[in-house]
């Protein structure tokens, strides 16, 4: 029996090992943001300590080649009809992560197989998934990915094992001369977990990864190769995510915009209040003048007559201006009102759809 006060110390030790393992092999790496990548790594590694860090070249499909980057070989959980067992898995953390996604590649076994035709998993072992395709950071983690791919292959497991007897595949993804030289493949993982081993013991109760040749769970046939509705749903899936947050998009635009253009309509409704409480009051200065000058006309009082009718002039002057202002600005109201009346309601799609011409192509070029 463990005291769990041991356990924890022990996975922390554990942890504090792959972090300061980072550390060591960030200063010969060719990042350009190592600070987001140890942040990355350090955290993932954190959370799965089955993963092991170190240094390698990775060769695309094209041929070009990276400079040195970190390499995380180990196995991730996953849990099949209930028990617990382990994908053999390999992150390559690539020279502009974390900006750009890691390459991820499953690597079985020699006692082990990749799954023919597996909807996340090609021939060579390179995982496909959407939080890969839509890798958006900083919002997409390490971590969240790892969880991703554990639901996913739990649900569809990518690897099977080989009857006994059977020749064992060849390298998933074979590593350059470089890698190959410097870093030698281990062909097993340390064995002090069950979990960390390669030939996938179970964790809980079970009868063991399941067996037999392609296509083949537990001794029972099963179909290997997606169905036409399974890729059409996938598909499905995918391309709703994709117009879904396009449309969020363009719908969060919109209300932005009507937000503005009901405070650019409240502060007209403001000036047009404050308008009319003007002409109210020189309306009123108008007739306290009147009558003010109609009594020293009658008195005879020439002299407080001159400055009386020089403010008068100003008056006069102020208030056809304003007056002026507000015609203009009523008409102008008018005629917006006028070419609006008869407006039919647009729908949706002619909402989001573009009027200019070269929108219209890359709309058009998207959806091809």
């Amino acid at each position: 029996f463990f005291d769990v006060k041991d356990v924890a110390l022990c996975l922390g030790e554990v942890q504090m090992r792959g972090s300061s393992r980072v550390a060591q092999l960030l200063p010969s790496t060719s990042y350009h943001n190592k600070g987001g990548v140890q942040q990355e790594v350090d955290l993932l590694l954190s959370q799965y300590s089955s993963l092991s860090p170190s240094l390698g070249v990775y060769t695309y499909p094209n041929g070009q080649r990276t400079g040195n980057i970190l390499k995380l070989t180990g196995t991730i959980p996953m849990v099949y009809n209930g028990t617990q067992y382990n994908v053999p898995i390999v992150y390559w953390i690539t020279d502009y992560f974390p900006q750009y996604p890691p390459v991820v590649l499953v690597q079985p076994t020699p006692n082990m197989a990749i799954k023919p035709r597996h909807p996340h998993v090609g021939s060579d072992g390179t995982v496909y998934h959407p939080y890969i395709t839509n890798w958006r950071p900083p919002a997409s983690r390490l971590t969240d990915l790892t969880k991703q791919l554990s639901t996913v292959f739990g649900k569809d497991p990518p690897v099977f094992a080989r009857p006994s007897g059977a020749a064992g595949p060849q390298p998933a993804h074979p590593p350059s001369a470089a890698t190959s030289a410097s870093h030698p493949r281990p062909s097993a993982y340390p064995p002090q977990q069950p979990h960390q081993q390669y030939d996938f013991q179970q964790v809980g109760k079970g009868s063991g990864y399941p067996t037999g040749q392609p296509g083949q769970y537990g001794g029972q046939q099963v179909s290997s190769v997606p169905t036409e509705e399974q890729r059409l749903e996938n598909l499905r899936q995918t391309v709703t995510a994709k117009v879904t947050s396009l449309l969020q998009a363009k719908l969060r635009n919109f209300e932005r915009e009507i937000a503005d253009a009901k405070a650019v309509r409240l502060t007209q409704i403001k000036e047009e209040e404050d308008l009319k409480h003007a002409i109210a009051e020189m309306e009123s200065s108008k007739v306290c003048f009147t009558k003010k000058t109609s009594r020293q006309l009658e008195k005879g009082n020439q002299y407080s007559l001159k400055p009386t009718r020089r403010l008068y002039c100003f008056h006069q002057a102020q208030k056809e201006e304003s007056l002026e202002m507000f015609r203009k600005r009523e008409k102008e109201l008018e005629d917006w009102l006028r070419e609006n009346e008869n407006m039919e309601e647009m729908g949706p799609d002619e909402l989001l759809r573009p009027t200019l011409a070269l929108p219209q192509q890359l709309e058009r070029v998207t959806a091809e």
